[in-house]
């Protein structure tokens, strides 16, 4: 049985249908639509033939959405009062382990002398209800401090076991260093206590640092210079250092940092590492140490140049360095213009020059009058100084005249008649010519950096202010004497350790093998870096036997050519000992052009070094071997020439 609902909407689909088929029927977009027939709220909890949209009231979408913001704030309010009483709990100590109840204190003197043992109490108190488990110390000591009980140790750490620190007690540990560092310096201690709580295998720190003051120093360092120097003028620097400290100071060593412009010339004592580390070793209580430093300063007028002095323990990794300093010491002095200006030189060129022994050479010193006045009466003295001096060999230009009694040429007004009086801006030179020691086999043996000082004072009379004052000026020129490298080259066959085969004379087409022996002799100075070179001929082989074998000797094939090195040939090598010696062994295969000669088996050697004391390069050679190997023991007349 049909519902009358049910019939109507059939019926309603008919029609539909019949106006979608029907040619006579009005066109669809012009039927009205149906209303839709409103239903009364609540009127039913089941399906119905048409869906009915829901709409929440005001009402209820305001009751919703104070549900959600009111869970959301309490859940937030929950999160921080949980985060609060938990901050609370454990920071403030509450809970049954915290780091806040763990303490550590340092007890003594918070200032001491260096190099003063120093005595300090460590304390670690446990304010936890519960007991600290395998509480151990760690001690972080500051650069330079050493073992009270040895002083030549140094301690930078210590690792001290408390065991377990019961709730409500503490554990003492003492401690004792000795600190080093300047005078009000502050030296750090880093404590560290790591611990476990009772029953558990997790581990907790609590740290703490503590510093200590260095009230004075263990030496006193008093440094001696000029205030005022004329640029080039020699100056001493004289360095006091004393002990300040009762116990014996190990180690020392003074280190010199030098500003622009100065030139170290010489020493007392000389030092021990790059002319400006002392090494003083151990110093007494009360002891006291003085260095004296001689040197040139140059610059230009009016400028300042500060020296600093550093006091201290040698650094065991670059012995150019001080790794602990006790106390540092700076200086400045003011360069002034010379009153007089003075310039050196040897044989045309400025600074030190190397020469050679049983030479000759001309010095000549330039002056200008850098006052604003003139001088009057002025005389020059240049003093000759130096092993390497021959005093024979001494003669002045310019009516100069050499005081053979303490080596010194001196020209006044009467011998140079513009002396008499120096304008401002006045310049001029005087000359003079020096002989250089000959070479003798006494001085091959003992002679050793040989130098020749010129030293050169000007002195005059100025009028100031209707006063007559007197003035000087001075001035340096060096003269190196330059070693004498000799190398020698020889061909042997029966003698030494390489053994030769082929015949002798040689034979067209047949290999012979012969020894080269290169010998090299070094006179007065240390050499860096010597190489011996030669050539090979294209006819010639080289086998690679060579002896000793700890030689640094090599062949390249591309330019056939030897190369002997010396890293450092020393000064009377060949004279006072042995000379250095290598020897290697070549193969000649003679062509049948070569017959009835004696071909040059390897070319000149050339020998080639650097000369630590002048700083010049030397060099040396040695003429072509031939197959005339006539300084052998075992060679006859017609040996060197080749046999078709």
């Amino acid at each position: 049985m049909n519902s009358p609902n049910g019939g109507e909407k059939n019926e309603r689909i008919d029609n539909l249908e019949r106006d979608l088929y029907s040619r006579d029927a009005p066109p669809i977009t012009e039927k009205k639509r149906p209303e839709l027939t409103p239903h009364e709220k609540g009127n039913s909890y089941g399906w119905t033939d048409e869906l009915t949209p829901f709409v929440e009231t005001p009402e209820q979408m305001t009751r919703k959405n104070s549900f959600v913001n009111n869970f959301f704030i309490a859940a937030v309010i929950f999160f921080l009062a949980a985060t609060a009483i938990a901050a609370y709990v454990i920071l403030g100590g509450f809970n049954i382990i915290s780091t806040k109840n763990v303490d550590i204190t340092v007890q003594g003197l918070v200032a001491v002398a260096a190099g003063e043992e120093l005595s300090l109490d460590v304390v670690v108190k446990n304010s936890n209800s519960s007991n600290l488990d395998a509480a151990t110390l760690y001690i972080e000591y500051p650069e330079g401090t050493r073992d009270a009980n040895d002083l030549t140790k140094d301690i930078s750490r210590q690792q001290i076991d408390l065991g377990q620190i019961k709730s409500g007690g503490s554990a003492t540990q003492t401690i004792k260093a000795v600190f080093f560092g300047e005078k009000d310096s502050v030296k750090e201690i880093k404590t560290r206590v790591d611990y476990k709580p009772f029953g558990s295998d997790a581990f907790f720190s609590k740290e703490k640092t503590f510093d200590i003051t260095i009230k004075s120093a263990p030496l006193l360092m008093a440094v001696n210079l000029p205030q005022e120097v004329n640029s080039g003028q020699e100056i001493t620097i004289s360095i006091d250092v004393a002990s300040n400290a009762t116990a014996l100071i190990r180690d020392l060593a003074v280190q010199a940092e030098y500003p622009f412009g100065f030139t170290f010339l010489s020493a007392t004592p000389a030092a021990s590492v790059e002319k400006n580390v002392w090494k003083i070793g151990d110093l007494n209580a009360n002891e006291k140490r003085t260095i004296q430093i001689k040197g040139r300063m140059d610059g230009q007028n009016e400028e300042e140049r500060t020296f600093r002095f550093i006091a201290g323990t040698i650094n065991p990794a670059d012995e150019r360095k001080i790794a602990i300093g006790y106390i540092t010491s700076q200086q400045t002095l003011a360069i002034k213009k010379p009153f007089i200006g003075l310039s050196f030189q040897v044989d045309g060129k400025t600074g030190p020059q190397p020469v050679n022994t049983g030479d000759r050479f001309t010095g000549t010193l330039n002056w200008t009058n850098n006052l604003p006045i003139e001088v009057n009466d002025a005389e020059i003295e240049v003093r000759l100084v130096g092993k390497g001096l021959d005093r024979n060999q001494v003669s002045a230009g310019g009516g100069g005249f050499f005081r053979s009694s303490d080596n010194t040429i001196v020209w006044d007004k009467g011998a140079l008649s513009e002396l008499e009086s120096l304008k401002p801006g006045d310049t001029g030179s005087v000359s003079f010519t020096v002989g250089v020691v000959p070479s003798t086999d006494q001085l091959l043996r003992t002679g050793r950096n040989m130098d020749i000082s010129m030293q050169a004072t000007v002195r005059g009379t100025r009028v100031q202010g209707g006063v007559p004052q007197q003035i000087s000026s001075s001035a340096n020129g060096l003269a190196k004497v330059e070693t004498n490298l000799v190398p020698e080259a020889k061909i042997l066959r029966s003698e030494g350790a390489i053994t030769d085969r082929g015949p002798i004379p040689p034979t067209v087409d047949s290999e012979t093998t012969y020894t080269v022996n290169w010998y090299l002799a070094n006179s007065f100075n240390d050499v860096a870096n010597a190489t011996m070179k030669a050539e090979l001929p294209p006819y010639v082989r080289w086998t690679g036997n060579f002896t000793p074998g700890s030689e640094q000797l090599t062949y390249d094939s591309s330019s056939r050519v030897v190369t002997w090195t010396i890293p450092d040939l020393r000064a009377g090598v060949g004279y006072t000992s042995a000379a250095k010696h290598v020897a290697f062994q070549i193969a000649f295969l003679p062509t049948i052009s070569q017959a009835n000669t004696s071909p040059d088996l390897i070319g000149s050697a050339t020998v080639v070094g650097s000369d630590r004391f002048t700083a010049s390069e030397v060099r040396a050679g040695v003429s072509p071997l031939s197959t005339r190997f006539n300084q052998d023991s075992e060679y006859r007349t017609g040996d060197e020439r080749v046999r078709d």
